[in-house]
């Protein structure tokens, strides 16, 4: 069930709820494979060897404490060409904390990646997909683009399989789409095992495996003084049901 939820909800959300990127727009048959919570020294290894052995490249987005303890990895997926994005520094959950602790969070998490990388951090993915306006304004001046997906195969559920998260991102993506899966302990077992199984079956098809680029038309910028308009969030309240769902399947 959820990746029923988690794959067909935000297809209608993406309607009403404009600010986040749910998919990039439809240029041929570019996909994007994105990865939570990582690095993971038994998942994420594995992920970087079978994305290099098909040529293919993902967007991880990464924990700041996480990154701390992994910092060759880190730089690892970026010579890789990975893209690398923010997931806060200890997976915070936007709906159980103050906004302050919220940026508290990302902002400590970008200062860890800028630090690792030497890049500017271009992308944020909140845990559990819990969008509020507070992290959508934060973006904003951060010059971060909060995104989403439009494919989740619930990778991290417990009674998930390879060969069904294979399965359901195949039959599931479409141009463009931004498929979350995860390198945390509770996919290992899953994972690794369904892009070994899926990579092959995607690129015979012609798909394009994609990082997300990082171009100034995604990516907020706020001039200095300026402020930010108010993220349109009008069916707030149909997400967070939604999202509470699923982490309670999880």
């Amino acid at each position: 069930m959820v990746h029923v939820i988690g794959t067909y909800l935000p297809r209608m959300l993406r309607h009403v709820i404009w600010d986040p990127l749910w998919k990039m727009p439809s240029q041929g048959k570019n996909l994007y494979l994105t990865f939570d919570d990582g690095p993971d020294e038994v998942a994420t290894p594995q992920l970087l060897e079978i994305l290099d052995r098909h040529q293919a490249s993902a967007t991880f987005f990464l924990r700041g404490d996480h990154a701390e303890q992994q910092p060759q990895m880190v730089r690892d997926m970026l010579s890789a060409g990975h893209a690398i994005g923010n997931h806060t520094y200890s997976h915070a959950n936007a709906w159980k904390i103050s906004s302050d602790e919220y940026k508290a969070e990302l902002e400590r998490a970008t200062d860890i990646l800028q630090q690792l990388t030497g890049e500017p951090i271009r992308w944020m993915r909140p845990p559990f997909g819990r969008i509020t306006p507070a992290a959508l304004t934060w973006c904003k001046h951060a010059g971060q683009k909060l995104v989403m997906w439009d494919v989740l195969p619930g990778d991290f559920t417990p009674t998930a399989t390879a060969a069904h998260v294979a399965q359901w991102t195949h039959n599931r993506i479409r141009p463009g789409s931004i498929v979350c899966l995860h390198d945390n302990p509770k996919s290992r077992a899953v994972t690794p095992a369904a892009m070994a199984e899926l990579l092959p079956q995607l690129q015979d098809d012609g798909w394009q495996l994609c990082a997300l680029p990082a171009v100034r038309e995604f990516i907020p910028v706020i001039r200095e003084g300026e402020a930010p308009a108010e993220p349109r969030m009008p069916h707030a309240r149909a997400h967070r049901e939604a999202s509470e769902k699923i982490n309670r399947q999880a």
